[in-house]
């Protein structure tokens, strides 16, 4: 149902009246001090200047003529200044205020002094002062005195202060307020001793400490400890937060850092252990049975020579471990990445996640597994049978001797296998093979135990037999392996043969070929049996034939291989022949083209029959034919051939054209330009029908128009052509640059320019659209703007015209605000006004910033509006950087409705006070009844 905004404020001045009437019941125990939220309280220490307005401008005193120096003046005005609003206080003398305030029941009061009150006398015209401060039995006050001093601050014991002045009457109560600002959130840490969990926090200078323990699946936990800075807690299966609050008069801070608590077993184990960063070790129980590898499960077993069961242990970036089958290469996994208890456990090809990932805790003198994707679980003997055979699983932290493992490291010899080699020679070099050496070992070698050990490996190519002696270490094992092992080649039997060539003729090198030559070995050839053995090739390149003698030697081999074969090379049939060329003229010199011809051969030419034999192939250029006669010979060819062929050149169709320039002026010369035209042809020109022809080609500079008639000429083709094109030259377009000036005055002379102005141009300047053009370029020295026209003439481009402005500012000195502190109300507004200076500054543009948009926000206009209670600092920024600062303090007793009244709350802003039975504050989004 809505409610108009007429309807609430009847229903609030009706609440206003009813509990006024109530507080004037109560008095000092009265229903508005317990409603009220206690506000942050500011000490005045110093006199108000004569721009805060609560002392002046604003001040009914100060507008009667009965300001500061002033008792009541002042009294009203810290009023005004604590309240954030207008008091409902008295406007009359000071002996009045205290039965006048009674009267009305503005404000509750009472004998003793609270800070933020008004004390009251009321001797003679009596006297006010306001309650700055209250330590036990010593008070201080801020007063003025009319006709005296302006401001001034006291403290003396509370019954001195009574008696300064004659007529004590009491104190009116403003308000509940308080020295204290809420405290700041404390710093939570977290210890543990098993599952005795202990949080201690720093002292933030609270009154008391709020525990609390936040659990998901049951309620929330509140422990109140007062001034301690620990408490303990036992916490047993299931996950908590924690957190810390302080608490004083002003209110409650945030809660501080949460932490997260965890209790379960395998904390008791300790944290994550760093046994180094690689390692090989073997996993063992109490019994001296070991992890093993059957048939890629996990179980328990004896380490015998064919199962080593040794594992490579490598840490990842979270503190955990792989753990690598050295004998298969495969990994330690929870089966399924399950986090079951008694799921089993096995070897799995490496898949980078927490199923392979364990952490090592540490479990009195040995240690736990506890895999990573099952965090309350431990790598345990299944049932805790330590016989071979038993199954490796996963099984809840329970601190039994299933659990605990020994991993050993030292006990592990270096797995590398060595092998010797033996085999025929092949003439390769090769040498003992060495197997499954662990990563970051290193290993040397010699060939006799007093030689010096080197990392080199020894290899042996020849037949015999060489002795290695070998040493491999790795700082993650134990024991050295060492040893030695044999390379042995024996002799092999020479297979190696020759072949024949037999071919035509084809003007390459042909030679003999070999197959089966054993590595290595030597071969001599010779011609004849008495010439001498040597190993230099035996080739045949022309027509014939030639018996070669050979012999294959290796001292690997058991035997020397001999024979006889021959390089047979028959004459080739000569297929050479010409072909004719016939082409259009192109300008290129063309000749006719011979194929086939066999290798080695040489050609000879001549154009007429009674023409000599020559080597040199004829060519043609121009239009016509000419006949060309060949002779092909070779002595290697069974026959010399012979024939003719000719080069014919047909005139060409002239295909030139002529193009025109058309451009805008730049100064620079222009022409026609031509495409397609034939290779060698003249090209003549003339300006004019009646001139004469020219090879020289015509230009135009200027701005206008040439025609240009044009001749190609060229006895190659089939006619010579004749044209016009023309060269036109337009109207140029300038792009000057032009600059405004804007600049801070200095007493110079300021104007724009010009840049990019085309050559022999005449630049003309006035300051009015109506104004004579001249040369003289205008300028600027005094704070304004001047518009500058301008106009650009050159008789080869268009004429280019516009404005641009020399504008000269007053710079930005300084910044003030009406007031460098304000107190508010929320939701209560307040304008900040900014003066710059000096008064005549160009940009008078202001920023506004707040510090703590939660408690103050700043429009771009300067309007305060209060949002919390707490303290914020608005910044005014000019246009040059310069800043000036205001603080806002804002209290927040009430609760404010839009139309202008209030309502009255509870401190914790729970409850509103209403009528019974009344419509709902529906904008205070608080419940409407009774109650504190």
């Amino acid at each position: 149902m809505k409610t108009s905004k007429k309807t609430i404020r009847k229903v609030s001045f009706a609440l206003l009246s009813l509990f006024l009437s109530m507080s004037f019941i109560f008095q000092d125990s009265n229903v508005l001090s317990k409603l009220q939220a206690a506000a942050i309280f500011y000490p005045r220490t110093s006199a108000p200047s004569k721009s805060d307005y609560h002392y002046y401008s604003d001040n009914p005193f100060y507008q009667s003529g009965y300001g500061m120096p002033n008792c009541t003046a002042y009294a009203w005005g810290r009023a005004y200044e604590i309240l954030g609003y207008k008091p409902n206080l008295s406007r009359s003398h000071a002996y009045n205020w205290f039965n006048d305030n009674v009267n009305k029941g503005a404000f509750s009061y009472g004998n003793t002094p609270k800070i933020g009150s008004i004390i009251c006398w009321n001797g003679g015209y009596g006297h006010v002062a306001v309650v700055e401060a209250v330590n036990g039995n010593t008070m201080t006050i801020s007063e003025s005195a009319y006709g005296g001093f302006n401001f001034r601050t006291k403290t003396d014991s509370i019954t001195e202060i009574q008696k300064k002045d004659p007529g004590f009457q009491g104190y009116i109560y403003l308000g509940n307020f308080t020295n204290e600002s809420i405290p700041n959130a404390p710093t939570l840490n977290l210890s543990n001793s098993g599952y005795h969990y202990t949080m201690s926090w720093n002292d933030v200078g609270a009154s008391e400490y709020i525990v609390r323990i936040y659990c998901a699946d049951e309620e929330m936990k509140v422990i109140n400890v007062g001034r301690n800075f620990s408490y303990t807690i036992p916490l047993l299966g299931k996950n908590y937060w924690a957190g810390v609050s302080a608490k004083n008069s002003a209110g409650e801070s945030p809660l501080s850092n949460l932490v997260e608590m965890i209790p379960n077993a395998y904390n008791l184990l300790g944290k994550a252990q760093n046994l180094g960063e690689h390692f090989y070790a073997q996993i063992g129980f109490s019994n001296n049975t070991y992890l093993v590898n059957v048939n890629n499960n996990a179980q328990l077993g004896n380490i015998n020579s064919s199962n080593q069961a040794i594992y490579e242990f490598t840490r990842t970036a979270n503190e955990a471990y792989t753990i690598k089958d050295m004998k298969t290469g495969l990994y330690l996994d929870v089966y399924q990445a399950a986090s079951k208890s008694a799921t089993n456990m096995q070897f799995y090809s490496y898949n980078p996640g927490p199923a392979q990932r364990f952490f090592i805790r540490k479990f009195n003198d040995g240690y736990s597994l506890q895999p990573e994707c099952a965090p309350y679980m431990a790598m345990n003997a299944s049932g805790g049978n330590f016989e071979s055979g038993t199954n490796i699983q996963i099984y809840p932290i329970d601190l039994t001797s299933a659990h605990k493992l020994y991993i050993k490291k030292g006990e592990i010899k270096i797995p590398a296998v060595v092998k010797d080699y033996n085999g025929r020679y092949d003439g390769k070099p090769h040498s003992i093979s060495i197997a499954n050496v662990p990563s970051g070992s290193q290993v040397y070698y010699r060939t006799s135990t007093s030689s010096a050990w080197s990392l080199k490996k020894p290899t042996r190519t020849s037949a015999g037999t060489t002795t290695i002696y070998y040493k491999i270490t790795n700082p993650l094992y134990f024991q050295t392996l060492s040893g030695d092992a044999k390379i042995t080649i024996q002799k092999n039997i020479q297979k190696g043969y020759a072949k024949s060539y037999n071919g035509t003729y084809d003007g390459k090198s042909h030679t003999i070929s070999f197959n089966n030559v054993a590595s290595g070995s030597k071969i001599y050839y010779r011609t004849s049996t008495k010439a001498k053995w040597s190993t230099k090739e035996v080739t045949r390149t022309s027509a014939g034939t030639t018996t070669i003698y050979y012999k294959i030697v290796n001292s690997n081999c058991t035997n020397t291989k001999t024979g006889t074969v021959k390089i047979v090379i028959k004459k080739a049939s000569q297929k050479g022949y010409a072909k004719s060329y016939s082409g259009t003229y192109n300008g290129k010199s063309h000749t006719i083209r011979m194929s086939n011809v066999a290798a080695g051969s040489k050609v000879y030419y001549r154009t007429n029959n009674r023409a000599k034999w020559s080597t040199k192939k004829p060519t043609r250029t121009s239009v016509g034919t000419t006949a060309v006669y060949y002779k092909i010979v070779n002595s290697n060819c069974t026959r010399t051939k012979t024939g003719s062929a000719k080069i014919t050149i047909k005139k060409a169709i002239q295909k030139g054209k002529a193009k025109g320039y058309s451009g805008s002026y730049n100064g620079k010369a222009h022409t026609i330009s031509f495409h397609d035209v034939t290779a060698g042809t003249k090209i003549y020109y003339r300006t004019s029908t009646r001139a004469s022809w020219s090879m020289k080609k015509p230009t135009r500079t200027s701005i206008g128009k040439t025609t240009v008639y044009y001749k190609l000429s060229n006895a190659n083709c089939t006619k010579t052509v004749y044209g016009t094109s023309s060269i036109t030259v337009k109207t140029g377009m300038q792009k000057p640059s032009v600059k405004s000036y804007t600049g801070y005055y200095d007493g110079k002379n300021h104007s724009i320019s010009l840049s990019n102005i085309a050559k022999n141009s005449v630049v003309y300047y006035r300051t009015s659209t109506k104004g004579n053009w001249t040369k003289t370029k205008p300028y600027r020295k005094s704070i304004g703007i001047t518009t500058v026209y301008y106009k650009i003439t050159n008789k080869n481009y268009a004429t280019v015209s516009g404005s641009a402005k020399i504008a000269i500012e007053q710079k930005v000195t300084g910044i003030k605000l009406n007031t460098s502190l304000v107190t508010l109300y929320t939701p209560n507004t307040y304008q900040l006004k900014a003066s710059i200076t000096p008064a005549n500054a160009t940009n008078k543009k202001v920023t506004w910033t707040t510090s703590n948009t939660n408690i103050a926000s700043i429009s771009s206009s300067g309007i305060v509006t209060a949002k919390a209670a707490g303290s914020a600092t608005i910044t005014a920024r000019a246009s040059n950087g310069k800043t000036t600062k205001c603080t806002i303090h804002v209290n927040q007793n009430n609760v404010y409705i839009a139309d202008g009244t209030y309502a009255f709350t509870s401190p914790d802003a729970r409850y509103a006070l209403t009528a019974p039975g009344s419509q709902a504050f529906t904008k205070l989004n608080i419940p409407t009844q009774w109650g504190l």
